[in-house]
């Protein structure tokens, strides 16, 4: 008996000090973790945005419509609005939630569109999400040494056909070719193709609905 109640404060002992490390580790560790993820958010924002002066990050509008809010966050340069980024979310995809990023004018041009988050098919569903730029060597050595001027994104053709269009009336959803919309879908991945037209109709949809609110930034 006593055996075992030595055993057991010996594993209790254990546990806490684990914990306790585990919890020292966390806690050491959480405002890098934090300074990490807000320099990815960073990187995406350029990605889809012209050159601004201000923090895009701290200058945010969140907008609804109906049932459907989205984040903008407002690029400036020298004082004027350049442009917005928006997060587009839709759990449509193959492999369950979309994550899009999409730059837009202030007029409602879109701009650009990167994914930040999917878990679709590789070599199918990715088609329609990821850019991959084809570098020469020439490229390659000219990154090496600091040389390379390249800023614009690498094609994506599914992805870039969106950019024809401005939302800042209210176009109604986008949609497939094969629902009666525009929209090309990528052969093999039109659950993805789809799903990547929701999270755009989404964005488009707030922004036309509540433009003046999101190229002021007011709240209200």
């Amino acid at each position: 008996m006593k055996e075992i109640i030595k055993l057991t404060l010996a594993l209790g002992i254990v546990c806490l000090v684990a914990a306790s490390v585990l919890s020292f580790a966390y806690y050491k560790t959480i405002d890098r973790q934090e300074e990490a993820a807000q320099e990815e958010r960073t990187r995406a924002i350029r990605k889809v945005l012209p050159d601004y002066t201000n923090k895009p990050l701290k200058d945010k509008v969140t907008a609804t419509h109906k049932n459907t809010t989205v984040t903008f966050f407002r690029a400036l340069k020298n004082g004027k609005l350049v442009g917005v980024a928006a997060r587009g979310v839709t759990d449509k995809g193959y492999g369950g939630r979309i994550k899009l990023l999409i730059g837009l004018t202030p007029e409602g041009n879109i701009r650009e569109i990167v994914t930040t988050q999917h878990q679709e098919t590789p070599g199918l569903g990715t088609k329609a999400l990821e850019r991959k730029a084809s570098k020469t060597i020439g490229d390659v050595l000219s990154e090496e040494q600091g040389n390379s001027k390249k800023s614009s994104l690498p094609p994506n053709t599914y992805l870039d056909q969106y950019k024809k269009y401005n939302v800042a009336d209210d176009v109604g959803d986008f949609k497939l070719k094969k629902k009666g919309g525009e929209i090309d879908a990528v052969s093999g991945a039109t659950i993805t193709s789809n799903a990547v037209a929701d999270a755009v109709s989404k964005v488009s949809r707030v922004f036309a609905h509540n433009r003046q609110k999101i190229v002021k930034g007011t709240e209200k």
